[in-house]
């Protein structure tokens, strides 16, 4: 072996993500140039917000710069100019927190935790954020029957067929037949002349919807019975005529009438709103079931004779369907009614619309009643017809606890917030859900027409609440302080939309301090949508007097929480859930779409990722968005919302312990040098992966090259994404961590490489090549026998201080030893170049790669 000396030059590069016998230890602020030459020194993201304000928008302007809306507390709402420093402006403060946003086109709208929703709007030329606050609680719409007259039809006199000596004798076949034909004729005509008055003889249950300009669902109400005033149905009493008897046993019945209270259905809007809050309710749709009828044309009518005298006597009779024989049958009717409150989500009918009917979209003064159409040329085998077609078909029951419950628990008049949201394509996904129940109806809409008029002197109020049964201490309470008519009855069916509720109590307080109050038990749905109270006899019940004083009970709604349920939307109408699947059994904490999924769109439907606390799922949601399929993909799931985030190459996972994964289409990773990830933001910028420990320490990666890099940043608390864009909160503010400033301050950087010596190879110089306007610090070479960098020694160290801009040699002296470190520490300028490095040593000359 001779003395020759051989040097071998590799490129500085970061620490390798797999462990391996040498490599970069340490690599602090400085990362890869583009093309891998050298390294340099890393910016600092710029401060765009204060401490503990949370992005919730981005408006990008026309030139270029855009506006932030953040959040502080759950309350403040505020607005900055992150290209402005110290630019930050008080824009609202909410009365309570806010849960999550609503998706909106071109606006944001927040919805807080008491069910209100604020929209938030940038004016541009203005350069301010335009606020539409919460809806004003909606006046009651009331829909009843008015108008009452009554109406009849004849039945000519005819002569039974059959002979009935003693007049007592079972009216023959023949002659049921006959009466049949008659009543039945009678009905008819009886509907027709209803029909050309453009009056009802039958109820209906009716509801009301109000609409935005989108069409979307602001508010439904709980059907409600509209009928004649003294209630029940229409044509259901006893039909008698005087029955003449002749010799021979022949009967001759005198003319008969059929009688029914015939109503016209009309619409009330007590209230109007201002002109502003009168334009966000575009329309009204009025929801009618088929008519409630006793008639059915196919049964036959029941009918007897009655002796009255020797030469007299009585023929009695109901209309076909109205009772069994001559036994009248209400139950019956109670449960027609049922049957139909069970269907009318599915089955009822827009019978009206009406445009801005806060807005005197009636054409008519406030309180004033306007008609309803009614169909003309009803009759009333159409009416049986259509009521018989709607009450066969088939019932879904909603089991308690069900997605099915928590969807119906969601729907107007009630409200949901969510955890977490994901708008993709055409929909809209929420997970974490928690869902508040919606005020009672309105003691207006359930009286109906059974009101007195009260005057401001009056000092009258009344109130409507709901107790339940499900252990919770819930009360919701709709009251009016100020009414125009006090309620003296309610109808004969009350609902109210949540399954749970066990007592609805309505109660006044009118004129000189006197009160009333009614309290009616409330039985759960076959459904399980609703529960409700139906009066057996189908007639209105009263309210009665009460001598205690009057209190108006607290409103206390407490969400209800379905933490790992997923349900989805369409964006059109993101507030009214079509389908839901349960994801966890404890909590969904973030939801994403699919990357890099060959299957992605396949068969149309869309794919998501759903990550929570006890795993990962695939979550397949089909076109029409009425059925959705979850797959379990891994067992450990993560436990913060930031501890996942999108990359181009897939979903990068921060698992629970700590552990990181990527994830692409139902396929997962793991990644190494992610130990102890606590969360991750991803900066497409410079296409890198930021890692935070749970005690906010930022390590870097590059997934192309595989290296990673720490830095000083921090500590982190946590990630936040808006727009597209993450941003890190420290406790310094909140950063912008796409950008990075331009700055002449130095950066204090670390970078160290150990690495094997050959057998009997002994270092004699140290060459690095690195550029730089000004630095202040040591460039050191240790040597250790394989204990580690701990327990190495001092080889040489160059301390520097100012410009560099040639290579730096150093000449070493020092005995063989099987592990060198290079490190450079110090702070430099941010413009400084590190390219790469040679050592030089004497034996065989074998190359060493860093």
């Amino acid at each position: 072996m001779g003395n020759n000396t051989s040097s071998t030059s590799a490129a500085a590069s970061a620490m390798p993500v797999a462990a391996k016998p040498c490599g970069t230890v340490t690599c602090t602020n400085l990362r890869q140039l583009p093309d891998r030459s050298g390294l340099v020194p890393v910016g600092r993201p710029p401060r765009v917000a204060p401490y503990g304000y949370r992005p919730m928008s981005v408006n990008r302007r026309s030139d270029g710069s855009y506006r932030l809306l953040v959040l502080s507390g759950g309350t403040t709402i505020g607005s900055v100019n992150p290209d402005k420093l110290y630019s930050y402006e008080d824009v609202l403060e909410l009365p309570s927190r806010v849960d999550h946003t609503v998706p909106t086109w071109g606006a944001l709208t927040l919805a807080t935790a008491d069910g209100s929703e604020y929209t938030f709007r940038y004016d541009e030329a203005a350069d301010r954020w335009d606020v539409d606050g919460p809806m004003p609680e909606l006046p009651p719409v009331v829909i009843r029957a008015d108008d009452h007259a009554e109406l009849s039809a004849t039945v000519e006199p005819f002569t039974l067929s059959g002979t009935y000596p003693h007049c007592t004798e079972p009216v023959t076949a023949a002659d049921k037949a006959a009466l049949t034909t008659r009543l039945s004729a009678a009905v008819e005509a009886l509907t027709a002349k209803a029909s050309v008055a453009r009056r009802c003889i039958h109820p209906q249950l009716m509801a009301y919807r109000l609409l935005d300009a989108e069409g979307r669902c602001v508010h439904t109400s709980v059907p409600v019975w509209v009928g004649p005033q003294e209630g029940g149905f229409g044509l259901c009493s006893m039909i008698g005529a005087d029955v003449d008897r002749q010799e021979g046993g022949k009967c001759a019945v005198a003319a008969m009438t059929v009688a029914a209270t015939a109503f016209r259905p009309v619409v009330v809007v007590p209230e109007q709103l201002s002109p502003a809050w009168a334009r966000k309710v575009a329309a009204l749709e009025i929801l009618a079931s088929p008519q409630l009828t006793a008639y059915r044309p196919g049964m036959q009518a029941g009918c007897r004779l009655r002796a009255v005298s020797q030469s007299a006597g009585r023929f009695e009779a109901y209309i076909p369907g109205a009772s069994n024989g001559m036994v009248p049958t209400p139950e019956n009717r109670a449960d027609m009614v049922a049957g139909m409150l069970d269907r009318f989500a599915d089955t009822a009918t827009v019978v009206a619309v009406v445009s801005y009917p806060f807005g005197g979209g009636f054409g008519a003064d406030e309180g004033e009643a306007v008609m309803l159409p009614v169909p003309e040329h009803s009759t009333a085998a159409g009416a049986a017809s259509a009521l018989d077609k709607t009450l066969a078909r088939s019932v879904a029951t909603v089991a308690s606890g069900s997605e099915a419950a928590m969807i119906a628990a969601s729907a107007a008049p009630h409200s949901f917030s969510a955890g977490t949201m994901l708008q993709a394509a055409d929909m809209v996904a929420y997970g974490n859900i928690s869902v508040r129940r919606g005020r009672p109806p309105h003691a207006a809409l359930l009286a109906g027409a059974a009101v007195e008029r009260v005057s401001p002197a009056d000092a009258a109020c009344h109130y409507v609440a709901v107790t339940f049964g499900d252990g919770s201490a819930d009360c919701a309470v709709t009251s009016d302080l100020a009414p125009s008519v006090l309620p003296v009855a309610v109808g004969p069916v009350v609902v109210y939309p949540d399954a749970a509720a066990s007592r609805l109590t309505v109660a006044v307080r009118g004129s000189a301090g006197a009160v009333a109050k009614l309290s009616l038990p409330l039985s759960r749905s076959r459904t399980g949508r609703f529960a409700y109270y139906i009066e057996p006899e189908l007639k209105p019940v009263p309210l009665v007097p009460d001598g205690a004083p009057l209190a108006l009970p607290a409103d206390n709604r407490s969400p209800r929480s379905w933490p790992g349920v997923v349900a989805v939307a369409r964006s059109a109408d993101p507030r009214q859930l079509l389908v839901a699947a349960t994801a966890s059994a404890h909590v969904v904490h973030r939801i994403v779409p699919a990357v890099r999924s060959a299957s992605s769109w396949d068969f149309a439907r869309q794919h998501l990722l759903v990550f929570a606390t006890d795993g990962i799922c695939s979550l397949s949601v089909e076109a029409r968005r009425t059925s959705v399929a979850v797959n379990k993909l891994w067992p450990v799931g993560v436990v913060r919302p930031d501890a996942v985030t999108s990359a181009p190459d897939g979903i990068y996972a921060a698992l629970a312990g700590g552990s990181l994964v990527r994830v692409t289409g139902s396929r997962i990773y793991p990644v190494d040098g992610g130990s102890g990830a606590a969360a991750l933001a991803w900066s497409g910028p410079r296409g890198e992966l930021w890692i935070v420990s749970g005690q906010g320490a930022v390590r870097v990666l590059d997934p192309a090259t595989k290296s990673v890099y720490d830095r000083t940043f921090g500590p982190v608390l946590s990630f936040h994404d808006c727009g597209g864009t993450p941003y890190a909160m420290t406790a310094g503010g909140l950063f912008d961590i796409n950008r990075e400033t331009d700055s002449d301050l130095p950066v204090p950087v670390e970078w160290a490489v150990r690495m094997p010596v050959p057998y009997a190879h002994r270092p004699v110089a140290l060459a690095v090549d690195m550029q730089s306007a000004g630095l202040d610090a040591t460039l050191s070479l240790r040597a250790d026998g394989g204990a580690g960098f701990d327990a190495s020694l001092p080889v040489t160290t160059l301390r520097m201080r100012g410009q560099v801009n040639t290579p730096l040699c150093l000449r070493l002296a020092s005995p063989h030893r099987r592990y060198l470190t290079i490190s450079f520490t110090g702070e430099v300028d941010p413009v400084t170049t590190i390219s790469d490095y040679t050592l030089k040593s004497l034996t065989s000359l074998k190359t060493l790669k860093p």
